[in-house]
Order: C-alpha cells, then structure tokens, then sequence
C-alpha cells in the first residue's frame, strides 16, 4: 500500500519528482507514486495553418476589373504544409462557409501554394496575392485556406476571414443594368420574330387578296364572252 505497486517490472529514478504545476506534488500521482509508470509528453507533427491578415486595396471598381486582395498565412504547427489551396469564396458569409463549405460556383479565384514552412518569431509570413474580379452589385468576399479539409491541421477551425464587402462602383444600378442587358437581346430577338410573323401574314394576305381579285376578272370575262356567244346564235 505504500511506494506504489510491487511487481518485477523495472522502475524509472525520476518517475516521482515530476512536478510540472509546481504545487509540491508529483503530478497526476498523489499521494502516492508507482515507480514503474512515467509521465510522457507527446506533441503532434502537424501544420497549423492560420490567415493572419487580409488587406483590400480597393473594394469598388467597374464590371470586370480586377482587384488584388493580400492575405498573410501563418503556420503556427511544427511541420510544414503542401499544396496548399487558397481560395477566394463570393457571396457566402464565414459561418456558412465553416458549416458547409464554400459551393463551387462561389468559388472566384483559386491559388495553390506548393509549401509553407512553419513561422518563428524571426520569420515573416508569406504574403499571398488573390484577384477578384469585380462582378455587378456588392458581395462578400471571404478568403479560405485549404477549403476542403485535406491537410491535417491542429485547429481547423482558424482557415476563414472575411474580406469584407466588394463589388462594382454603382452597386445595385450595376445588377439593374445587367439585368437589362441580359434580357433585352432576346426580348429583341423574340421581338424581330413577331414582326417578322407579322409581315409575311400581311404579305400572305396582300396576295390572296390580289389572286382572288385576278380570279373574278377572269371570272366576269369568261361571262362576258358566254354572252356574246348566246347572242350570236
């Protein structure tokens, strides 16, 4: 009952002056101490991938331009990371993002980083350029690394930041005029083709009515000439 278990297995000498809290007292073996169990500290080899910084030069510009978003990733881990994909997500916000992924057809710029090295206290994190393309209205804009989860990282739960809102210079306008500009053409196709309809059925008509008019001048004329014929006889 005292000094710990008896049995033939070997001891470790320092197996009871372990005292990490300092509280005076081996840690997780108090009051008494089995000389043949050890304390161990084991410490995952993994990255820990972090977005420290976004930095948006500009957040409006016309349809189609592009603008450069600069973000700061961080490998806070103790092994260095591979193909790492960074992406650019519209139009979804960081917890739906977190919950369900950013969708595909979200998906505005993607970038694949061949290795990030774990960061000392002497090191800069690498700064990573993306490119959204200005699209009409306003969206949000979130940067993510590694989207779908395949590195193994000690916190998953650090790879989202939102860039905040981006769009074109007159927003909703924009969205209007596009709208305009996407539906007019075939408005004006379907038109053209009503007019089209229409004048070949006044065409169509004009001759039926000329042909039919033909038809009863020779018509009477045939008449006519029955005529003369019965007064000659």
């Amino acid at each position: 009952m005292s000094g710990g278990d008896f049995d033939e297995t070997a001891i470790w000498e320092d197996s009871c002056t372990i005292d990490m809290n300092g509280d005076g007292f081996p840690d997780n073996y108090r009051p008494n101490c089995d000389t043949n169990e050890q304390v161990l500290e084991l410490r995952l080899r993994a990255p820990d991938l972090q977005i420290l910084s976004v930095d948006v030069g500009k957040t409006k510009g016309e349809i189609g331009d592009m603008l450069s978003v600069t973000v700061s990733i961080l490998n806070d881990g103790n092994s260095h990371a591979t193909d790492v994909n960074v992406i650019l997500c519209v139009g979804q916000s960081v917890n739906s993002i977190k919950k369900n992924g950013c969708a595909e057809e979200n998906v505005a710029y993607r970038q694949i980083i061949e290795a990030i090295m774990p960061t000392t206290s002497d090191d800069e994190p690498p700064l990573i350029t993306l490119l959204y393309l200005v699209e009409a209205g306003t969206h949000e804009v979130v940067v993510v690394v590694d989207p779908d989860n395949i590195i193994v990282e000690t916190d998953e739960k650090n790879n989202f930041k939102s860039a905040g809102d981006m769009g074109s210079n007159n927003g909703v306008l924009d969205v209007g005029v596009e709208i305009i500009a996407r539906y007019s053409v075939p408005a004006i196709i379907l038109g053209a083709t009503f007019a089209l309809i229409a004048v070949a059925g006044v065409v169509m008509y004009g001759r039926r009515m000329e042909a039919l008019d033909r038809f009863a001048e020779k018509r009477s004329m045939m008449s006519n000439l029955d005529d003369d014929s019965d007064t000659q006889f």
